[in-house]
């Protein structure tokens, strides 16, 4: 017997055991699946998983989000994000799966009713996902029941007041209490004020393996109980949007299993203990909107973990260590409108990772970093700060994912450079429908939707400071206002297509407005004001139609205001302060009464490399088909022969539609021996042949009333002419013809 013969009838009765892990579905669990399909509301055309449920198929555990066991039975259901409004109360055939260990109905709408309380009575359930599906109400005490569960998810991504999941009767220290196995608890946005006091207590008492604690916005007050401290398996905390109104405890110092930790808009206070942000594991600290709290940075250490460190509106102080080059996956700092100072350190722009950088309002002195190596960078906010030196023209060239960048109100100088703008692709697609390009910064909400988000940002637009929460990811921003930059705008400008607002007000630009600024097609805010620039308005930036608000004034602007639907939208303030500007909606009227069209203007275009190339290639053109043209014609006598034919009949044509009539006549030859030959030729000619010529160019004339062609070929005589009729070679019985032909312009 061959050996691999033997190698796989040695190994039949392990592919039989393989085969049978997949189980086959018995019949009466496939009727339970079928008569919950028909008892749900749901939306076909959105749904994937009820959609595939067919009778036909004989094996459910086929079916999408159907696990079975080895006998068959329904163990696991996924109906998450499947629409399902109506379906789910006491008396659903849902409660007839009696073997279910994992159930997820996440993310669908039951209309805020009260969940049933027969899910307490899934006794090997260790699995349970009800979270964003609209359920109301009291949560039922029965749930407690669960004493195999080890995830519990009932939370909202929103609060919804009254309709919202509380815990009142019973409490949380009685819901968790047979909860021996919990891993992850997680109730945001369920009131449980009841129990705002205690709750530390009654966690620590049962869930001594819990690893996620979620609670954010649930009521909770402070203090953090001690009892905390007995949860060391606590990998997650999140407390956020409680009024814990107390000091953060030291005992998390010692949490070594600690990845994630959110405490923001908790209304802290004390001193944050600094050991915390030296935790190896820890990889998300948020302390945000705790304007009472203080703290430093310490020294980070090497191959740290931290991903995010978010400490805006913090009482935090100090400066930046350069140890934070130590942490190489950190993507996302936060640190505006707290107390840091000093030098931004040169460390940071070494962290390949870094997306999100936001160092506004604080006291950071010095020169900006390069971020050469930060390819990843989608947003950088250094505004309102003490920052003094720019940076150099070889730097911020590779920034392919950058959409905000605003470095206002520092004391930053020098040009911008020509090709500062040439790589930031993010800006330059003017897609709305969410491009490729521009989903770095995306995460779907509830994965029911198509529209993305990123956290809090604050522009300047409009004249205002505005804060914009969970902006559409699409945004795209430029400030670099209130600093003493100088020379003039690239136009590489133009190429940033998808930029929304532009803002380079209270500067020391001078020269023109780029007519490129044309290009960009979304700009719907444009701030230029309080600059030295010159010249004229383009007319391209009528082109902008989605343009809300414009700021032209105090600059050095002149001519007329181009006149368009959109330009008529905004009032005088947008440009007071140049004294050579005119045209409505200034008083101010323009000389003359020729006003330029801004229907429809070309847009400006400009290459990547600074070159027009469709002006270049237009001027090519033409002087490449003139001289094809052209230079038979001057430089061969058949081409002059030719040339002077056509002439000839052009001007007889247009000599018949004015009515008078011209005569050609050959007066000179091409060269001298032809002109020595045609005088001779003339002198010896007979009378018969001298009256065919004159009879064929109507007489000679003088040279004061005849002009030649430019080919010099023929004579042109004035048709006012009158020197012939005073000669007295001609007798007085041909006078009558020979003042007729006096010249070959006489009217018909």
């Amino acid at each position: 017997m061959k050996p691999h013969l033997f190698f796989h009838i040695f190994f039949i009765p392990f592919y039989l055991i393989l085969l049978s892990v997949s189980g086959q579905c018995q019949s009466d669990q496939q009727s339970i699946l079928i008569q919950l399909k028909n008892s749900f509301q749901f939306n076909s055309s959105l749904a994937t998983k009820l959609v595939s449920w067919n009778p036909n198929v004989t094996d459910c555990c086929s079916w999408l989000g159907v696990t079975c066991s080895t006998t068959g039975q329904v163990i696991g259901l996924d109906l998450s994000n499947e629409t399902i409004s109506v379906g789910i109360n006491d008396s659903s055939v849902l409660f007839d799966l009696q073997n279910l260990e994992s159930l997820n109905l996440a993310g669908n709408n039951f209309h805020f009713v009260q969940i049933p309380s027969r899910f307490g009575s899934f006794a090997s359930l260790k699995n349970l996902n009800l979270s964003n599906s609209g359920f109301s109400g009291q949560i039922p005490g029965e749930l407690s029941q669960l004493s195999t569960l080890e995830v519990l998810d009932l939370s909202s991504l929103f609060s919804f007041g009254a309709r919202s999941l509380r815990l009142e009767n019973p409490n949380l220290a009685t819901l968790v209490q047979n909860f021996t196995k919990l891993r992850g608890l997680y109730l945001d946005n369920v009131n449980i004020s009841s129990q705002r006091f205690d709750w530390g207590q009654s966690l620590s008492s049962s869930l001594r393996n819990l690893e996620v604690l979620s609670l954010s916005n649930c009521q909770l007050s402070g203090p953090l109980d001690d009892s905390l401290q007995k949860l060391q398996s606590l990998s997650e905390i999140h407390l956020a949007l409680n009024n814990i109104s107390a000091p953060v405890p030291d005992f998390f110092a010692n949490f070594t299993n600690l990845t994630v930790m959110n405490l923001g808009s908790c209304n802290l206070l004390g001193s944050f203990p600094n050991k915390v942000l030296q935790l190896q594991n820890l990889q998300i600290l948020d302390l945000a909107v705790n304007n009472n709290l203080s703290g430093y940075l310490p020294d980070f250490p090497i191959n740290g973990s931290l991903r995010s460190l978010l400490l805006r509106n913090t009482n935090f102080s100090g400066g930046i260590p350069e140890t934070i080059g130590n942490l190489k996956n950190l993507s996302r700092i936060e640190l505006f409108s707290s107390n840091f100072s000093g030098r931004i350190p040169k460390s940071i722009q070494d962290l390949t990772q870094l997306g999100y950088i936001d160092l506004s309002s604080n006291n950071f002195i010095g020169q900006v970093p390069s971020f050469q190596m930060c390819k990843n960078l989608t947003h950088v906010d250094l505004s309102r700060n003490g920052l003094s030196v720019a940076c150099g023209q070889t730097q911020h060239n590779n920034w392919s994912k950058l959409q905000i960048v605003d470095i206002s109100s520092n004391y930053l100088n020098g040009e911008i450079p020509k090709n500062c703008f040439r790589q930031w692709a993010a800006m330059m697609n003017d897609d709305n429908r969410d491009p490729p390009k521009k989903k770095h910064l995306s995460f779907t909400v509830l994965q029911l939707s198509n529209y993305y988000y990123q956290d809090t940002v604050t522009v300047t637009a409009k004249g205002l400071e505005l804060e914009l929460v969970k902006i559409l990811t699409v945004f795209t921003s430029i400030d670099i206002s209130n600093n003493n930059f100088s020379g003039e705008i690239p136009r590489a400008i133009g190429q940033l297509k998808a930029l929304y607002v532009l803002n380079v007000s209270r500067n020391a630009f001078t020269g023109s407005i780029p007519p490129s600024m044309g290009n960009l097609s979304q700009l719907e805010s444009l701030d230029m004001s309080s600059n030295k620039l010159t010249g004229e308005i383009p007319y391209t930036l009528a082109s902008l139609t989605f343009l809300s608000t414009l700021n032209l004034s105090n600059n050095r602007l002149k001519g007329r205001i181009p006149i368009s639907n959109q330009f008529q939208t905004f009032e005088n303030d947008s440009y007071l302060g140049n004294k050579e500007l005119c045209g409505l909606p200034l008083t101010r009227n323009c000389p003359g009464s020729n006003i330029p069209t801004t229907e429809n203007p070309t847009p400006f275009q400009e290459s990547k490399n600074g070159y027009d190339w469709q002006f270049i290639f237009t001027g090519v053109g033409f002087g490449s088909g003139a001289a094809i043209v052209t230079a038979p014609i001057t430089l061969t006598k058949t081409g002059r022969y030719l040339w002077n034919d056509y002439t000839n009949k052009l001007v007889i044509t247009i000599c018949l539609v004015l009515g008078i009539r011209y005569a050609p006549c050959r007066v000179f030859e091409e060269d001298e021996d032809d002109e020595k030959e045609a005088v001779s030729s003339d002198e010896n000619s007979d009378d018969s042949e001298f009256e065919s010529v004159a009879d064929r160019s109507k007489g000679r004339y003088c040279v004061y009333c005849t002009k030649l062609d430019f080919s010099r070929k023929q004579a042109i005589h004035d048709a006012k002419c009158t020197c012939f009729d005073q000669t007295k070679l001609l007798s007085t019985s041909s006078s009558t013809s020979s003042s007729e032909a006096a010249s070959p312009f006489t009217k018909l």
